[in-house]
């Protein structure tokens, strides 16, 4: 492993240095260390808010920057495949810290559930004494208004059933992610939940805006938004991932500086700041 500090101070460092005028820096072979094959040092706690895995290159990641996160976060808040479950069956999907997919329903429980054939009550899912859903001993939500249920694909469902509900789901610090899912049947439902004072009943009486794009009550009434909705929504994510990639590349080059300690004898210490090249 090679380090890169600030040439100084005492024989640690190979005399041999490079010197531009401003600062002389060295490169340090470090020989006394315990090396994982193919893995990058870092602690758990980090390298798991990074999503990082073992296997990973520093080479790599420093080659595409955020781009590496960038893949890595839109493969891991990935819609639902078709082949697994209609897309119009469903109008969000909310991802937790690990990637793991819910579909969310809005609507009674008959409204569409009993068109995911082969759906049942999901009993991992636990409502407390205080009326509250947990999940591997996490709280969720308040369960008013909310049932969960398996698909027959091995997806959580979530039906809500209505617009209050929902909003409790969002707020949840259970889910790191949402995505939703517009198309004809829902779109409007689904800008009732983002902008309930924009609407009295199924009529806007208001703007409503999402991203840049403000639809106006007269679209909203007079159209069907559907299909530049979904785009938008795609696009959205999209920003979305790129702005986190980008936090989570400067994160990683950040973990990468250490403090390098020498202690030849109890009385004689030296520490510097150091960063790992290769």
């Amino acid at each position: 492993m090679n380090i890169v500090a600030p040439a100084a101070l005492d024989g640690l460092l190979n005399p041999e240095v490079n010197y531009d005028g401003t600062a002389r820096r060295a490169t340090i072979t470090v020989g006394n260390y315990n090396k994982a094959s193919g893995q990058i040092i870092m602690g758990r706690a980090n390298a798991k808010a990074l999503d990082l895995r073992p296997g990973d290159s520093i080479a790599d990641i420093r080659y595409q920057k955020s781009g590496f996160f960038e893949q890595r976060l839109l493969n891991k808040y990935s819609m639902p495949k078709r082949s697994e479950i209609d897309p119009r069956l469903y109008d969000a999907v909310i991802f937790d810290k690990e990637g793991n997919k819910t579909c969310v329903i809005l609507g009674t429980v008959n409204s569409k559930l009993d068109r995911l054939y082969g759906c049942v009550p999901n009993r991992d899912y636990k409502i407390n004494s205080d009326g509250m859903y947990e999940y591997n001993d996490q709280e969720l939500f308040n369960a008013d208004g909310k049932s969960f249920y398996k698909s027959k694909d091995g997806y959580d469902i979530l039906v809500v059933e209505d617009a209050a509900a929902f909003n409790d789901v969002v707020k949840s610090k259970a889910y790191s992610h949402i995505r939703y899912n517009y198309h004809p049947s829902n779109w409007k439902d689904l800008l009732k939940v983002i902008s309930p004072n924009s609407f009295s009943g199924d009529v806007a009486v208001s703007n409503v805006r999402i991203g840049n794009r403000v639809f106006t009550a007269a679209e909203i009434n007079n159209s069907n938004l559907a299909s530049e909705l979904f785009i938008l929504e795609d696009g959205q994510n999209n920003r979305r991932l790129e702005k986190l990639a980008q936090k989570q590349y400067y994160a990683f080059e950040a973990q990468l500086n250490y403090i390098l300690t020498r202690i030849p004898s109890q009385s004689m210490q030296s520490f510097m700041d150091v960063k790992v090249e290769t």
